[in-house]
């Protein structure tokens, strides 16, 4: 990336580690709770991230060929994943949420809403930096929000 003026293939890279964390913390969840409902609620949750990831690694190949100029091999992939842990599942978030852990699926899904929220919230603000080809970003959102929808209607069908 150079200053604040992001390629698309950067926002589908930063995306699909973001949905890397978010399987890995709900299956970490999966194994740390003991109620059968949570274990198999994380396990549904993280494979959701999975198709999620797939979604958006099809995309990127769909944008082409991309040049990555790195001063060390592996540079760039060690750049996005740390930049993807500071994003939305974040380290913090995720050691404090598999410490406490979630007491109810309702308490879990708040969780899962809120993170969906903040992936849109985020990619809507990367769109201001984004320097080519915005309707690969859109449909990033547009696939949160998707996600968004099916957490929030499965919340509902909890509830009742």
């Amino acid at each position: 990336m150079s200053g604040n003026i992001l390629a698309p293939d950067e926002v589908l890279k930063l995306a699909i580690e973001i949905e890397n964390n978010g399987k890995e913390f709900y299956e970490s969840m999966a194994v740390k709770v003991k109620e059968e409902n949570l274990k198999k609620l994380s396990g549904f949750l993280a494979q959701e991230e999975e198709k999620h990831r797939k979604v958006f690694e099809e995309m990127l190949e769909n944008l082409g060929e991309t040049e990555i100029v790195e001063a060390y091999s592996g540079e760039y992939q060690a750049y996005m994943k740390a930049l993807s842990d500071e994003c939305v599942f974040t380290q913090k978030i995720l050691k404090e949420k598999i410490e406490r852990g979630f007491e109810n699926p309702g308490q879990l899904l708040d969780f899962a809403l809120r993170v969906e929220k903040d992936s849109i919230i985020l990619y809507t603000e990367m769109k201001q930096h984004v320097l080519r080809n915005q309707s690969a970003l859109d449909k990033v959102v547009e696939e949160e929000r998707k996600h968004f929808i099916m957490l929030s209607e499965l919340k509902s069908n909890i509830s009742r």
